[in-house]
């Protein structure tokens, strides 16, 4: 049995009439006199995709508590590296930054 996957990212949100959308990069086109949204690739699960949407709370907490543990090696080189990845992380989850 392979294993099953959310759509591949990287995802982006953007707002489009007052409403957030979740989805994945370079899949919208822009066209003479609008745009259109089109799947680019394979692999869509749009199943797996809201699960992983409906636990983002929780991912995102407990990566802020992961990221404040590693904050006892902050002086070990990998655990810096990824003390700056997951402060990225959490301000994209914060919706701090892209």
């Amino acid at each position: 049995m392979s294993a099953q996957f959310a759509t591949p990212g990287p995802w982006e949100v953007k707002k489009d009439d007052d409403q957030f959308r979740i989805r994945q990069k370079g899949t919208v086109r822009r066209i003479a006199g609008g745009t259109i949204e089109r799947p680019v690739g394979e692999g869509f699960n749009y199943k797996l995709d809201a699960q992983l949407a409906a636990c983002a709370p929780d991912l995102r907490d407990l990566l802020t508590e992961a990221r404040a543990t590693l904050e006892m090696w902050k002086d070990v080189a990998p655990a810096i590296s990824l003390c700056a990845d997951i402060d990225k992380l959490l301000s994209r989850a914060n919706g701090e930054s892209k």
